[in-house]
């Protein structure tokens, strides 16, 4: 597994073209979650490292307020995209 570093992870999502791609960090309350999400263009990442995705389980919901979830880049310990797995420094 390749390591690389969260401004590189950070442009790798940025720069995915919509495509798919699989998340695993851990949430504010210890627990790890994997998430398979597209990046939502056109945003910037805000002050506590925010990045807002669709998250493609609840794509078929009705609501569209609830496909949109977020994870922070700074909480990313693995980045699978494009056929490739990295671990975050």
């Amino acid at each position: 597994m390749t390591k690389i570093s969260k401004s590189k992870a950070l442009e790798f999502i940025q720069n995915s073209k919509g495509r798919f791609f699989t998340v695993i960090f851990t949430k504010n309350n210890g627990q790890k979650r994997v998430m398979n999400c597209q990046y939502m263009k056109d945003q910037k990442v805000n002050s506590f490292g925010l990045i807002k995705v669709k998250e493609t389980k609840l794509l078929k919901s009705e609501k569209v307020d609830e496909w949109i979830k977020s994870f922070s880049i700074n909480k990313l310990e693995i980045l699978k995209i494009n056929k490739q797995t990295y671990k975050i420094n």
